[in-house]
C-alpha cells in the first residue's frame, strides 16, 4: 500500500482524493478536521487537490437539498484549511477540468457523488471518468472503506492510488489496538448495530480481556437471559447466538438500569457504571463503539458521560473510540484531546475489527 508521504514531487499535477464529508451538521466535524493534514500535505508537493465525496442517501436524477448537497462543507472546510475551496456544483468532465486549470484556488469540492449513475454499482465507465480528472487517486475516507463502489474500489483501476494521512492513521491505531494490545483489552460496545457488535465479540474473542456490553445488543443479552425487556430495543434475530455467552466471564452487562415511563431500558445504572469504570481503571488498552444509553436526553446521559470519564482518566491506557455518536458525545463534552485515537469510522471501523472484507482498503493493494 503506497501512501501520499512516499511521493516527492506532484508538481503541476491533480489529485483526485475520496474523503467522507457524510455528516449532518458540518460545523463542528471531526471529518472535516481530520482531512486537513492530507489536504496540506498534496498542496505542499505541488498538486491541486480536487476532493470527491457523498452526503446522505440520494439516488441519480433526485434534487439536490440542504441534507445532501456538499456546497455546505465549503465554508467549515476553509475555516479549518486557512484558504478559499472552489465549489464544483454539477459532473461534466471538460468543464471541471477548465475550472481546475484556470482558477487561482489550489482546493475544490465537486458535489455529492451519489447523484451520478454508476457510483454505488462500482462502475468501471464512472472510474474511467473520475480518472480523466486527475493524475493520482488518494483514498483518505476510512469511514466508506467497507464499502464497493466506484470512488472507492473501481478507481483504482485506472489511476495510480495512495492512502492518505488520514486512513494510514486509522490503520495504524486499530491494528496497534487489536495486534499487538498492552493487555488487559477492553472493548466497550453500546449503541445500535448490534449483529456488527457481537461480530466484533465473535472475531476478537481470544484476544479481548472483557467485553462491556449496552445498548441494544446489551438488551438482547438481557431478553436471552429470560429477562423481561418490555419494549427495550433488541435484536431478536441474535438472542440464540448470544445465548452461549450469558455465562461467559468475558462478557459483562448491566445488573441496573435506567428505564423511561413506559419501562424501556434508556441507560445503564450506577451499580453497572460502577463495575465498568472499576474495569476500565485496570485496561491498558481499550476500544469503545456505541454510547451505552440514549445519550440525546440528558436523563439518560450518565452512563455514557461516566464511561467517557472512566476511559479518558486511564492515562496509562491507549484508548481508541470510533462510531458517529460516541464521538458527538466526546465533542459535546470537549473530551476530543482526552483520547489516544478519535475513528472518524462507525461501520467501517466495526468491519475492520469484525475481521470482514474492506474492498477499498483490498483495492489499495492490488
Amino acid at each position: 500500500m503506497l501512501s501520499i508521504e512516499d511521493i516527492s514531487s506532484l508538481e503541476n499535477k491533480v489529485a483526485l482524493v475520496r474523503v467522507d464529508f457524510n455528516v449532518e451538521s458540518p460545523k463542528d466535524s471531526l471529518r472535516i478536521k481530520k482531512i486537513i493534514p492530507t489536504i496540506n500535505l498534496l498542496l505542499q508537493k505541488g498538486a491541486k487537490v480536487l476532493l470527491i465525496s457523498h452526503r446522505g442517501r440520494p439516488v441519480p436524477g433526485d434534487k439536490i437539498n440542504k441534507d445532501t448537497t456538499l456546497k455546505v462543507i465549503v465554508s467549515p472546510l476553509e475555516k479549518n484549511l486557512g484558504q478559499p475551496v472552489h465549489f464544483i456544483p454539477e459532473f461534466k468532465i471538460e468543464e471541471i477540468k477548465k475550472t481546475i486549470q484556470e482558477r487561482d484556488e489550489k482546493v475544490f469540492l465537486l458535489e455529492n457523488l451519489r447523484l451520478l449513475v454508476g457510483e454505488k454499482e462500482n462502475s468501471d465507465e464512472l472510474a474511467k471518468q473520475y480518472a480523466s480528472l486527475a493524475d493520482i487517486y488518494v483514498n483518505d475516507a476510512f469511514a466508506v472503506c467497507h464499502r464497493r463502489e466506484a470512488s472507492l474500489v473501481a478507481i483504482t483501476k485506472f489511476l495510480p492510488a495512495y492512502t492518505g494521512v488520514l486512513l494510514l492513521e486509522e490503520i495504524t491505531n486499530l491494528d496497534r489496538a487489536i495486534n499487538s494490545p498492552n493487555k488487559p483489552l477492553v472493548i466497550v460496545l453500546g449503541g445500535g448495530k448490534a449483529p456488527e457488535k457481537f461480530a466484533v465479540i465473535k472475531s476478537l474473542y481470544n484476544q479481548v480481556d472483557k467485553f462491556l456490553i449496552g445498548g441494544v445488543l446489551g438488551n438482547t443479552f438481557l431478553k436471552a437471559s429470560g429477562m423481561q425487556v418490555e419494549d427495550s430495543v433488541v435484536d431478536n434475530s441474535l438472542i440464540e447466538e448470544v445465548t452461549p455467552y450469558l455465562k461467559d466471564e468475558k462478557i459483562e452487562i448491566s445488573s441496573d438500569w435506567i428505564y423511561d415511563e413506559h419501562k424501556r431500558i434508556y441507560d445503564i445504572g450506577p451499580i453497572t457504571i460502577t463495575r465498568f469504570s472499576m474495569i476500565l481503571k485496570e485496561a491498558k488498552t481499550i476500544i469503545w463503539s456505541g454510547p451505552l444509553g440514549f445519550f440525546e436526553d440528558k436523563r439518560y446521559r450518565e452512563g455514557s458521560d461516566k464511561i467517557a470519564n472512566a476511559i479518558s482518566s486511564n492515562k496509562n491506557a491507549f484508548s481508541l473510540v470510533g462510531g458517529g455518536e460516541t464521538t458527538q458525545l466526546i465533542l459535546e463534552n470537549k473530551m476530543e484531546d482526552e483520547f489516544s485515537f478519535l475513528s472518524t469510522g462507525g461501520g467501517a471501523m466495526l468491519s475492520y475489527l469484525g475481521k470482514k472484507e474492506m474492498p477499498a482498503i483490498n483495492a489499495l493493494n492490488q
